[in-house]
């Protein structure tokens, strides 16, 4: 029993100083989305999906932009496979407002539709 007391007692005290103080920061943000997905045949589609995020006050700076734009092909009705080229752009920082981050890459996805 005093061995089962001392081990908590002994989590306690390294629990409270190891302890760290959490900043946390509110800030209010605008998240907008267009998607879509185009099918031109039987087999063969377009995927395009653009967002714009801002930071602070809901539209005072950008915080990121990404444009997707992909070909889809059709297995079948409830499969089809997307490659495409994204472009994404990241506005770091407030002490770096004339700053961005762009990124190119390439994406895939394979989408499996059930009911």
């Amino acid at each position: 029993m005093k061995q089962a007391g001392l081990l908590l007692s002994l989590l306690f005290i390294t629990s409270v100083l190891g302890a760290q103080t959490k900043h946390t920061e509110h800030i209010q943000q605008v998240w907008l989305a267009y998607n879509n997905q185009t099918r031109f045949s039987n087999k063969w589609g377009a995927w395009a999906d653009l967002h714009l995020r801002t930071k602070e006050d809901f539209f005072t700076n950008f915080s990121q932009s990404i444009i997707r734009l992909g070909l889809t092909y059709y297995l079948k009705d409830e499969v089809k496979v997307t490659v495409g080229y994204a472009y994404v752009n990241h506005f770091p920082a407030d002490n770096h407002k004339n700053i961005s981050q762009p990124e190119h890459r390439p994406w895939q996805q394979l989408q499996w539709h059930t009911r």
